[in-house]
């Protein structure tokens, strides 16, 4: 009696009270959890600027032509981004800046 099917068969009621429980503590981990909230597309950084006191090295890349490829119409300079990395030079430190042009293609 201890090991046949009737041992094997579980109780509607007794699989009931499980469910019960396991949605109890879904919805108390979901409450108490954080809230994650719509944030901007642009990420922001939250990185301290790197300090003004060191030598910073100026690297600039920029395109071979300022022609378009597919009309062949002048590009124009619509901006840039900068980014700073720290570089290591045994007993130097400095900052390497990098500014990559922004173009635009005409007629947009």
């Amino acid at each position: 009696m201890q090991f046949g099917r009737r041992s094997e068969r579980l109780d509607p009621d007794q699989l009931a009270l499980g469910l019960e429980d396991l949605d109890g503590d879904i919805a108390r981990a979901q409450e108490s959890g954080p809230r994650v909230e719509n944030r901007p597309s642009e990420r922001t950084s939250h990185r301290k600027p790197l300090p003004e006191h060191l030598p910073r090295d100026d690297v600039r890349l920029d395109i071979d032509d300022m022609i378009c490829v597919c009309c062949g119409g002048a590009l124009h300079m619509i901006g840039e981004s900068v980014s700073e990395m720290l570089g290591w030079i045994p007993a130097r430190l400095r900052v390497i800046r990098t500014t990559r042009p922004k173009v635009c293609l005409p007629g947009l």
